[in-house]
C-alpha cells in the first residue's frame, strides 16, 4: 500500500497533491468497478456531520503538528540525547526502567488490562467503551509507552503505533464534541499514517478500503491534505529523509591561466 507514494519520499509537495489524490482514487473506483465492486458505497461509519467534518479538520491540524513532534523525537533518539546517553546500553536501560513504571501504571489505572502492550487490539477493544477521561488517559499512556520504545532503540517501525495513536485521538475528539466517534476514529489513524510516514495516497487507500464509504473517503481526502500542509511533509522514517542536494562548487582556473 505504501508503495504508491515511494516516488514521494520527503520532497511531496502539498500543491501537487490534489491531483494525485483524485488520480488515486479515480484509479482505485475503476478497479473496484472492474471486479464488480457496485457503486454508490455501503458505508459502516454512519452519517458524516457538520460537526463532524469540523472536528475532523481539528483533527488534521493537529494531526501535522503531533507528525512534527514525532519526527523531531525520532531524530533525537537516533541521535543520542547528549554525553549523558551517548551509548547504546544507556538508552536501553533507560527505556526498560520506564517501560516497567508505565507498565504499572497500566495495571493500575486500567483494571490490570494491559493497554500499553501489543499492536493495539487490546486498546482500541478497551477504548471502545471507555468515557472521555478514559480515552485522555489511554491516549496520553500510548504516547509515553510508543516515545519509551524509541527513546530505547526498540521500535521496528511507527504504523501501527500512529494508526492506534490516530484511532484513539479521533475516538476522543469525537467523544468531546458529541460526533462520530467511529468516523474521527478512522479519520484520525488515516491522517496520522499519512503525514507520520509522508504517505498521503496510501492514507486515502486505507480509507477507502477500511470505509468503503463515499463521504468518508472525500472527507479523508481534504484532511490528508491539511495534515501534509501543516506537517510540512516530514517522515518518522530515516529512509524517506532525503538529504538536500548542494550544486558542486565551479572548478577554479589555475593562477595565471587566464595569462595563457
Amino acid at each position: 500500500m505504501c508503495s504508491s507514494d515511494l516516488p514521494f519520499r520527503q520532497s511531496v509537495d502539498w500543491r501537487r497533491l490534489p491531483a494525485a489524490l483524485v488520480g488515486s482514487g479515480a484509479g482505485y473506483v475503476a478497479r473496484s468497478t472492474i471486479d464488480g465492486f457496485a457503486l454508490p458505497w455501503s458505508t459502516s461509519v454512519g452519517v458524516v456531520g457538520v460537526r463532524d467534518i469540523l472536528v475532523a479538520l481539528g483533527l488534521a491540524v493537529a494531526a501535522g503538528v503531533t507528525s512534527r513532534a514525532v519526527s523531531l523525537l525520532s531524530n533525537r533518539a537516533e541521535s543520542g540525547l547528549g554525553p549523558v546517553f551517548s551509548r547504546e546500553r544507556h538508552h536501553l536501560a533507560t527505556a526498560s526502567v520506564l517501560l516497567v513504571l508505565l507498565g504499572l501504571l497500566a495495571r493500575l489505572g486500567f483494571d490490570g488490562v494491559p493497554v500499553h502492550l501489543g499492536a493495539g487490539e487490546v486498546s482500541l477493544g478497551w477504548a471502545a467503551t471507555a468515557s472521555g477521561v478514559g480515552l485522555l488517559a489511554l491516549l496520553a499512556l500510548r504516547i509515553a509507552v510508543s516515545a519509551d520504545t524509541m527513546l530505547g532503540r526498540g521500535v521496528g517501525g511507527l504504523l501501527v503505533p500512529l494508526l492506534v495513536l490516530g484511532s484513539i485521538a479521533g475516538q476522543l475528539l469525537g467523544h468531546v464534541f458529541n460526533g462520530n466517534e467511529v468516523l474521527l476514529g478512522t479519520i484520525g489513524a488515516a491522517t496520522l499514517l499519512g503525514e507520520g510516514y509522508c504517505v498521503p495516497l496510501a492514507a486515502l487507500v486505507w480509507l477507502v478500503e477500511t470505509t468503503h464509504s463515499l463521504p468518508t473517503v472525500l472527507l479523508g481526502a481534504v484532511v490528508v491534505l491539511i495534515t501534509q500542509m501543516v506537517g510540512g511533509g516530514r517522515s518518522v522514517s530515516t529512509a524517506q529523509r532525503v538529504a538536500p542536494v548542494r550544486a558542486a562548487p565551479e572548478p577554479t582556473s589555475p593562477p595565471g591561466s587566464d595569462a595563457a
